[in-house]
Order: structure tokens, then sequence, then C-alpha cells
């Protein structure tokens, strides 16, 4: 852990150094770019949002990743996880890609080779070639190549979750290959993205998406965490697992980290989750179907740091509405491309890129409204369940499919008990439900 606290404190250290900006000439070398995605860990899970009063698990390596960077406070995925992950990759909104639901082998959907990814927009950079590889779990489709259909020079990992398999028994494919894997996932994934970045030509971007914290809640190895775990089955009692495998991928994150060594102070790191904490293992901070796979906050909203030496002044937190979409601007413009003017003419983004947050400098790019969903089954034009959200710096509505649309002020009511449709409400409430009415309709049709 000490060496992971020494390699976030470069990091901080070399946020101060000039030439960091976005887009600007690389005056010493280029800079690498980690990606780090975390699996069903809402923000709340992280004492660097200072939600829970206690009982979170124990990450200080995130802690400190915040405290060398900037912590998005209002950061929303979707409230599911492949819809999450094509938007991370595509910069693009569920309903263009028509990933509104977890991906099932079975049911032979693929992220469509259409859609343009970050490993492909890469390729396009100027001045630069950069290596890719994605480790860990793809959950865009049933393929074994597709992660490196979507772009990846390699990739090392898992289909999806581990499902019927288990943390220490499961399949892993490298490069469409498969074999059984006896290794803690989450100790693998790190493992496989070390010895890459090891054997690395820089530039590179590296995608690591973790399995942690996701179920089944297997027992860690016990130098992997600190928390007291009840002797009973998991399912029995899941929180106590869950908050081992969280402790557990905390430690490995510091463990990749470390191992970067010098490329550290040249490497930009991004930490985000997938969708927010199951219900099952919630903290009962809100409403008890409040959690994963919800359209409320507890769904949604989830951790978005960033570290590196893209950040000047480290330790800001800032209140902007952000995205998941916008990784793919935000590491095209960390390598030094125009995430705008060197993509295809007309290639449509709901992606923004966060530099001017990070680096401070140049008009911050202001986003009126955040926007998420799901919807299934995949690619559906009727789908049977779907879920549209939106919200602005104060209000959030949920319009659903078949039910009334909800109303929630966030600044008086963040976790969502009181809606504001019901009953006769009065001419502001009905006033802002129209705007948020009219946002998504602007969303969906630019």
């Amino acid at each position: 852990m000490f060496l992971a606290g020494a390699a976030l404190a470069s990091a901080s250290s070399a946020a101060q150094s000039p030439g960091s900006g976005a887009g600007e000439a690389f005056a010493v070398r280029p800079r690498n770019v980690l990606v780090m995605l975390a699996d069903d860990l809402g923000s709340q899970e992280f004492s660097a949002y200072g939600v829970i009063p206690g009982g979170q698990a124990r990450t200080p390596v995130i802690r400190q990743l915040a405290l060398g960077g900037v912590l998005f406070r209002n950061a929303w995925s979707n409230p599911i996880c492949s819809p999450t992950r094509a938007s991370l990759l595509t910069g693009r909104h569920p309903f263009r890609t028509g990933m509104g639901f977890a991906v099932h082998v079975a049911s032979g959907h693929e992220l469509p080779a259409a859609e343009l990814t970050l490993p492909e927009a890469l390729g396009m950079h100027p001045s630069l070639t950069y290596q890719t590889a994605a480790f860990g779990k793809w959950h865009l489709g049933a393929d074994l190549l597709g992660a490196n259909l979507a772009g990846f020079d390699h990739f090392d990992g898992a289909l999806g979750n581990l499902g019927n398999e288990s943390y220490y028994a499961w399949t892993r494919i490298i490069d469409g290959q498969t074999s059984t894997s006896n290794e803690y996932a989450t100790s693998r994934t790190v493992d496989s993205a070390i010895a890459w970045i090891d054997s690395a030509v820089e530039p590179w971007v590296c995608y690591v998406a973790f399995h942690g914290s996701h179920a089944p809640w297997h027992e860690p190895p016990p130098d992997l965490y600190s928390t007291q775990t009840p002797n009973v089955e998991p399912r029995e009692d899941p929180r106590p697992f869950f908050v081992a495998a969280t402790e557990a991928l905390d430690t490995e994150i510091g463990r990749l980290l470390a191992a970067l060594g010098p490329s550290r102070e040249h490497t930009n790191v991004i930490f985000i989750s997938d969708n927010g904490t199951p219900r099952d293992v919630c903290e009962p901070l809100a409403e008890p179907l409040h959690g994963k796979i919800s359209p409320y906050e507890a769904g949604v909203r989830v951790p978005f740091i960033v570290n590196g030496p893209i950040v000047s002044q480290p330790g800001r937190q800032v209140d902007a509405l952000v995205q998941a979409t916008d990784v793919f601007a935000t590491v095209l413009s960390m390598t030094g491309m125009d995430p705008v003017g060197d993509l295809p003419p007309g290639h449509v983004t709901d992606s923004m890129d966060l530099g001017p947050y990070l680096h401070g400098r140049g008009p911050l790019p202001v986003r009126s409204h955040a926007y998420s969903e799901l919807f299934h089954p995949n690619f559906s034009v009727t789908p049977d369940v779907h879920w549209r959200l939106v919200r602005d710096q104060r209000y959030k509505l949920i319009r659903r499919l078949s039910s009334p649309d909800e109303l929630y002020d966030l600044a008086l009511d963040p976790d969502e008990t009181s809606d504001l449709l019901l009953g006769s409400p009065d001419a502001t409430i009905q006033a802002v439900h129209q705007s948020l009415l009219d946002a998504i309709d602007s969303i969906e049709s630019s």
C-alpha cells in the first residue's frame, strides 16, 4: 500500500509540471491513459464521497486517487452494466448503440460493428500511434474476439459476469482463445494488465474492467481485505462479502498503480463504475427498491475520479453534470486529439471533454442536462421496458414506458422520497416537468 501511495504522490507532483493541457504539444513524452471500470459500486460505497458515515469498505487507494486528482460528485451511468460499457467506449447513449440492457450470451447481441469505439478513434490520431488493450469483463457480446473486433490490440479477460462460475474458477479468454483460470478474478485481471503494460510500447491506452464487486461474492484472498466476514454462506449475509470484495478491488488497484513505476508520472488515470450498488447489498441509505437496475440515484450515481499529470490543483471536487459517455472524449483529449475535429465528419457523440475541469484552462464545458436510460430487449424499437432519466442541476425526471412520470427535487430530497407530480402540482412544478420532457426530446432528436 505504501508503494501505491508513493505512485499517487508522484502523479500529484507531475500534475504541477507545465504543458499538461489537453490537446497541447507534448513537451517531453506522450501520455498514457489508464481507464479503470468497477462493477456494481455506487459512489456511496467510497469514503471519498462521504455519503455513508462509516459502514463502507476501506478504500484508501481510491481516496488517495481523489485527493490527488479531481472528483466529480454528480456523475451518472446507466442503471445496468452493458449500456454503460457501450456508452463509455463509444461516447454515445444507449438509444444510439442499441445496447439498453445487460447482454446475455444466448441472445447473440453484440456491440454493433458500425459503432466507432475508443480504440478505433485512437487509430485516427493525427500524430501518434497508441497501443490499446482491454482486460477483465467485456460484457458487450458473445464473440470470443469481440474486444479485438472492437479495435483493441489485445484482450485478456472474460466475456461477461462470472455467473455460475466463481472468482476462483472462470473461463478466461485471451484474444479469442479460452482456458480456465483458478486465480482470484480481480487479481488475475491486474496481473494481466501489469504484464501487458510492462511490455507495451508507449504511448498506450489500457482499459481495465474489473469484475469486483459484482456477485457472486466469494471471499477474497485474506491479504487483500481487512473487514470481518461471518462464517456463513455469502448468500445468507452478502453485505460483508461485498465489502470484502470492494476492499480487495482497492488493494489490487493500488498494486496496479504501483506497478506503473516511473511511467505513472505521465499516465492519466480515470476511475468510474458501471452502475449503482445492487439492492441486496445496499446500505439502507434510501428506499428499499433503490439501487442497481433502478432509475433512482442509488442506481445511476457512480464514482468518477481523474488523476494524473493533466490535473492542476489536485484535491478538487466538481459539481458539474457528467456522464459515463464523457470518458470517450476525455481520453481522446488526453492523448492530444481533438475529440470532434479528428473524428469522421458528422459523427454524432454524446460525450463531453472534461479536460477544462482537470487542467483549468479554457472555458468550462457546461452540460445543462444529464441523461440515462434502460430498455429491454436490446435493439428493440418497441421495448418491453423503457426508462428515460434526465436531470438538471436541481430536478430529476423519471419517464417510464407504462407508468406515470416521477419528478424529484434532488437539492431538497436527494433520496427521492417525495414525488413532486403526485397530487396537484403547482404551475412551477408543471413548468419544471415540461422543461425536462423537452430536454429528453432535444437529446433524443440530436
